[in-house]
């Protein structure tokens, strides 16, 4: 009896190695966004928390604030010169009438109210006596 028998055999093994990590190793300054992750999908949302809107609304304050202020400082400029004109005016006017403007009745009127005081202290003192 006695025969012979054949026999092949294959054999393969396949090995799959992965070295994944969720550390993370940072040196030096860290001002910046560090993610770590395994195979995850990330959804970054970046905001300025309103910083571009609310420094185009201090431009826009800033503009108005100063443009305000010379509108205000130009009518009061006005004003005064107003002033001057009027004053330069009467002092004109004086001196074509040869003083007798407004300026040399109103010295009278000064005088006259001040001798009214005078005469009713003089009252009050002799009243008392």
């Amino acid at each position: 009896m006695g025969g012979k028998t054949q026999s092949d055999t294959a054999n393969s093994t396949t090995t799959n190695t992965s070295n994944e990590s969720n550390s993370v190793g940072v040196g030096g300054d860290n001002s910046g966004i560090l993610l770590s992750g395994n195979k995850g999908d990330i959804e970054l949302i970046q905001t300025d928390h309103g910083a571009i809107e609310n420094a185009f609304e201090f431009g826009d304050t800033a503009l108005n604030e100063a443009f305000g202020f010379g509108s205000d400082a130009l009518n009061a400029l006005n004003e005064s010169n107003e002033a001057a004109l009027s004053f330069a005016n009467s002092v004109n006017a004086s001196k074509n009438t040869e003083g007798a403007s407004d300026i040399m009745n109103s010295k009278f009127l000064v005088i006259g109210a001040v001798g009214v005081v005078l005469v009713l202290i003089l009252l009050l003192v002799m009243g008392r006596r």
